[in-house]
């Protein structure tokens, strides 16, 4: 082979950011606290169960105005804690199912959607860790440092930037968010900044943001379908064995990676490509993702063996991990109050036990 060649395409033992390691440590010491749990869970059901639990009441039928739906009317279920679910249904189009859709997804609340509906099954979920910071400034910086060190593996769709905007009735800027896609719009991630519900503000898209001064926390979101692999193979997709154990730890494993990339050179060309730059049209932060696509395509190989994994970008991992596993023991906990319990050994539902 070429020796000439080898050597344009040298890698060098340099990781490159935009911030320094002892930047970082700074910037992770504004997080007071990591926190994982369930955020969003979208489900479909066929008909009614003959009895419904006495603590939930459903309001009168509304016209559904949502946008792309087949269903013409939507109802809303209450919990006896304030939750909330939306279920579409009349279909307009032939039969299909009801859809349920809540955030307020504890097992608590998920049990007794489980009991209102027969053969309930979970369409999506949306897995979720923030990161609750100290001040709105610490947030921003969280929300750079995420940017341009958060891999998402087997990612393939769009990577989009938005939000850090004027609002209206403030003038502050808006909180900004990073959506990569999966291809065929089947799961994704979404990176956040955000503040309390109390503070949202929602627009004639029905779009959420919050202006600058409330904003507390960075958000780091899992959209999960039913048609991942890891999702079935788990034994997820029926909302009682959900309830029972939403595995966690299981299925975020090794989905999101704080990592680098080495600078190298190219073989077309004798100038070094830096991966993670400054992007002045991205509000000046790089973007991780963008750049590990932008180094394969440079390189025409296999660019996984030159991503590396952040040292100084550890402990906050390890603070993540721990999180999940804090959130998998706290709903394990829960759930087995309400009576579901795991059949050793299986991962199903033990239905003498409700």
């Amino acid at each position: 082979m070429d020796n000439t060649y080898m050597k344009k395409k040298k890698i060098q033992n340099k990781n490159s950011s935009k911030f320094s390691d002892k930047q970082i440590g700074q910037i992770t010491d504004g997080i007071k606290r990591v926190h994982t749990h369930l955020h969003r869970v979208r489900m479909s059901a066929k008909e009614f169960s003959e009895e419904r639990p006495p603590q939930i009441t459903f309001s009168p039928k509304l016209p559904n105005n949502s946008w792309g739906s087949d269903h013409k009317s939507i109802q809303y279920i209450h919990g006896p804690n304030g939750e909330r679910a939306a279920l579409r249904l009349d279909s307009t189009i032939g039969y299909k199912p009801m859809l349920l859709d809540t955030t307020d997804s504890s097992p608590e609340f998920l049990s007794l959607l489980d009991k209102s509906f027969a053969n309930v099954v979970v369409s999506e979920a949306e897995y979720a860790t923030d990161f609750i910071c100290k001040s709105p400034e610490s947030a921003a910086e969280v929300f750079d440092l995420l940017c341009e060190h958060t891999y998402v593996s087997h990612m393939r769709g769009e990577v989009t930037l938005y939000g850090g905007i004027p609002l209206e009735e403030t003038g502050l800027p808006s909180n900004r968010g990073l959506r990569i896609a999966n291809k065929g719009e089947t799961g994704g991630v979404n990176i956040y900044e955000r503040g309390d519900e109390m503070y949202k503000k929602i627009d004639g898209a029905n779009n959420s943001s919050w202006d600058r001064q409330h904003i507390n926390l960075v958000r780091v979101e899992f959209k999960i379908a039913n048609k991942d692999t890891r999702f079935r193979n788990l034994g997820l997709t029926q909302l009682h064995e959900f309830i029972t154990n939403p595995r966690f730890k299981e299925l975020l494993k090794g989905r999101m990676q704080f990592s680098s990339i080495r600078t190298y050179k190219c073989h077309n060309g004798p100038q070094a490509i830096t991966p993670i730059q400054k992007q002045q049209e991205l509000n000046d932060i790089g973007i991780f993702q963008t750049e590990y696509r932008r180094a394969r395509e440079a390189l025409k190989t296999n660019i996984s063996k030159y991503k590396t994994t952040s040292k100084p970008m550890s402990p906050l991992m390890q603070r993540v991990l721990k999180s999940r596993g804090n959130a998998a023991k706290s709903w394990q906990k829960r759930a087995e109050a309400l009576g579901y319990k795991k059949i050793r050994g299986f991962g199903g539902l033990n239905l003498d036990s409700i």
